[in-house]
């Protein structure tokens, strides 16, 4: 636990709420079941019984039942448990996996230079050119299955694959079988890795939003200031005047006040959205993350959603991204908008449809990206 980031996540976790959530407790098994197979031993019900045994000893609130539960012949009750259930899905997974790595490399594989098709391509048809034989393709997903670190070695590991994962994620068109093929994705720092295959993908547009948010900032005050109306975004519009306020809270603030001056779409069904719903729906600002597991039932757990903590709206301190059972805590919040735009090329996915308007409207300004969906509300405020 003490040599892998998540495992160190885990343990800060637990030292400072003395309990697991849920999320921490599938960490844990997912980080407990790479060590075992990467030891290469046996597993019996013995094993899982010592490995039960040494989490309730080292989180002491933990039953061991909660991670395997012996088989009960007499009652005829299977073997149970997370940790149980975890090595049973990366088994299949691992089966799966092989059968078909041949027939994708088979499909895409031109073993050339590993760059994107023509650039105009929508994300959902781009193809990626292979470079190396399925042998190597294949020993780095293994290698890349189980290990959790260095961290700097599964990153070059991670480039040098990149074109082959984004077809195999094309040909898949389900993110969450995708993730599971590829569970670094759901280490602390995956946020990397989604910004490793972003850039094979894009090349020349990685750190535009980064670099160019404040600019935007700057730009779009003006405007603000003349169309915002209702009360909720005017009172938060006098925050970005205010020296009290921190540098995230008011890039917060500027992201959510877009929906004041481009309103949401109406829904299917002629649903229509206020404006805080909306502004709502964009960022859940909640005073304790470990709140989270109470607010998840209210989205599409494969809808990603920021998250934002603070004890008021008025001073947000950190800043997360929630996707498929994933929360990647970021340094900034600006981080948070880059990851979730470039997790949705990545994946594949559709943005949010209560917010498809903003995240359209950032892709086309910061990655000039066109997109089918550009509303003439978003040609507006373009």
């Amino acid at each position: 636990l003490r040599k892998s980031f998540q495992g160190q996540k885990i343990l800060e976790n637990y030292r400072k709420y003395n309990i697991l959530g849920k999320s921490d407790q599938n960490n844990l098994t997912r980080v407990v079941a790479n060590y075992h197979l990467m030891t290469k031993m046996p597993l019996s019900a013995q094993i899982y019984m010592f490995y039960a045994s040494k989490i309730q000893e080292l989180f002491p609130t933990e039953s061991k039942e909660t991670y395997y539960l012996p088989a009960n012949y007499k009652m005829r009750r299977a073997p149970r448990g997370k940790l149980y259930d975890r090595f049973c899905n990366m088994k299949r997974q691992s089966r799966a996996d092989e059968e078909s790595i041949v027939q994708n490399i088979r499909t895409y594989g031109s073993y050339q230079m590993q760059t994107p098709i023509y650039e105009n391509m929508t994300p959902s048809v781009m193809r990626f050119q292979l470079e190396y034989p399925e042998e190597e393709y294949l020993a780095i997903k293994r290698w890349l299955f189980n290990s959790t670190e260095p961290w700097e070695e599964i990153v070059s590991e991670w480039k040098k694959s990149s074109p082959y994962r984004l077809n195999e994620i094309r040909e898949d068109s389900d993110s969450t079988k995708s993730i599971e093929k590829w569970p670094r994705y759901r280490d602390p720092q995956g946020f990397e890795l989604i910004d490793v295959d972003f850039a094979v993908m894009y090349p020349d547009k990685s750190v535009d939003l980064l670099v160019n948010y404040d600019s935007f900032c700057d730009k779009i005050q003006h405007i603000y200031r003349s169309e915002v109306k209702d009360k909720w975004s005017a009172k938060h519009l006098e925050l970005l005047d205010n020296f009290d306020v921190n540098k995230d809270t008011k890039d917060c603030i500027t992201a959510l006040l877009i929906h004041a001056v481009m309103h949401p779409p109406v829904l299917p069904g002629r649903i229509k959205v206020s404006i805080t719903d909306a502004q709502r729906d964009l960022v859940l600002v909640i005073d304790d993350i470990m709140n989270l597991d109470n607010e998840r039932d209210k989205w599409d757990p494969i809808e990603p959603k920021i998250i934002a903590v603070g004890d008021s709206f008025e001073c947000l301190q950190e800043f997360y991204v929630d996707y498929d059972g994933i929360l990647y805590q970021l340094p900034t919040f600006i981080k948070c908008l880059d990851t979730v735009l470039k997790l949705c090329f990545v994946f594949n996915i559709n943005y949010p449809i209560r917010n498809k308007y903003i995240w359209t409207f950032f892709q086309q300004y910061f990655f000039k990206i066109e997109s089918p969906d550009c509303h003439p509300k978003i040609a507006n405020l373009l």
